[in-house]
């Protein structure tokens, strides 16, 4: 669909790859058919940022990836790795169905496996729904407009919520801060983004979350430093620096949060964590390590 209009300098995404027309009269039309297609980009991701449950399981996430399935499937050969997962999930479906037939005994609830398929699709068919975006509207537009439908469907629970930086507000206002500091051509604005946005994490205990900025922080330098450089790196030794890197950032952070330098409540948790589980990650994540000990005690899975 959008792949058959035309790009002018003035209205559509300099990054949209879409092919030029030498046709007046066609690029007027052309025109219009874009503008349209930016309408249902901003309409099919806001819907899909909201999230809200419809009949049966569905919710519009899932309503909108499933109604516009002929629009964006066409355009995951245009993206590295997309068709791969698609496949894969396919694939992961399907085993999941043939499991859950050969564990019959185990009974199976059906609203569950449902309510699982629908989550799968929004998931997966949501990564497809962006990436058809992509191609109609640039980035930080659909970052923002994702951003804000998540923020709104997520507010009426903030009132009763027991942590509501941690469990409803992070996310949202993360991808629209972030998606706003983008834009400028300097670092600045986005590390302090992320740094502000890190230490009121830890404020609310959400050490993980302050984890994963920490990690942005460290990609998106790696991103500005591989732009400014023609000289390639060995891909090896990029993940080995990377993880050189998260190494040190893990043992700094276990070390300021174990010494109380990041807050009395958040010492006392670390400590625990790692008195139970001997490491601040097994301490903190024990289902990381449950799963890999059922996986190692049934490598076949239940569906």
């Amino acid at each position: 669909m959008a792949a058959d209009h035309v790009q002018t300098a003035s209205t559509y995404p300099p990054d949209s790859g879409l092919p030029e027309s030498d046709d007046p009269r066609g690029a007027v039309l052309d025109k219009r058919g874009f503008e349209l297609s930016a309408i249902v980009a901003y309409l099919s991701v806001a819907l899909l940022g909201l999230n809200l449950p419809l009949v049966f399981g569905m919710t519009t996430s899932t309503l909108v990836v499933i109604a516009l399935v002929p629009v964006w499937i066409s355009t995951l050969s245009r993206f590295r790795f997309a068709v791969p997962i698609m496949v894969l999930t396919v694939v992961a479906v399907a085993w999941g169905i043939l499991l859950v037939n050969l564990n019959a005994e185990r009974g199976f609830e059906v609203r569950m496996g449902i309510d699982a398929a629908f989550l799968m699709i929004a998931g997966i068919g949501g990564l497809g729904l962006l990436l058809w975006a992509r191609t109609v509207l640039p980035i930080h537009q659909i970052v923002i407009v994702f951003g804000i439908a998540y923020l709104l469907s997520v507010l009426s629970d903030v009132p009763g919520s027991e942590n509501p930086w941690k469990y409803q507000l992070s996310i949202p206002v993360s991808l629209i801060v972030l998606a706003v500091a983008s834009q400028s051509r300097r670092a600045w604005p986005t590390l302090v983004s992320l740094g502000v946005i890190g230490l009121l994490s830890i404020a609310t205990n959400s050490r993980s979350f302050f984890g994963f900025c920490l990690l942005a922080a460290v990609m998106y330098l790696w991103q500005r430093r591989s732009r400014r450089t023609d000289k390639p790196m060995n891909k090896l030794l990029v993940v080995g620096l990377i993880g050189l890197v998260l190494a040190a950032m893990y043992s700094l952070g276990t070390s300021l949060l174990a010494g109380g330098y990041l807050g009395e409540d958040a010492q006392e948790r670390t400590v625990a964590q790692i008195q139970d589980g001997g490491t601040l990650l097994a301490g903190g994540r024990p289902e990381w390590f449950a799963t890999t000990a059922l996986m190692a005690e049934y490598p076949m899975g239940f569906g």
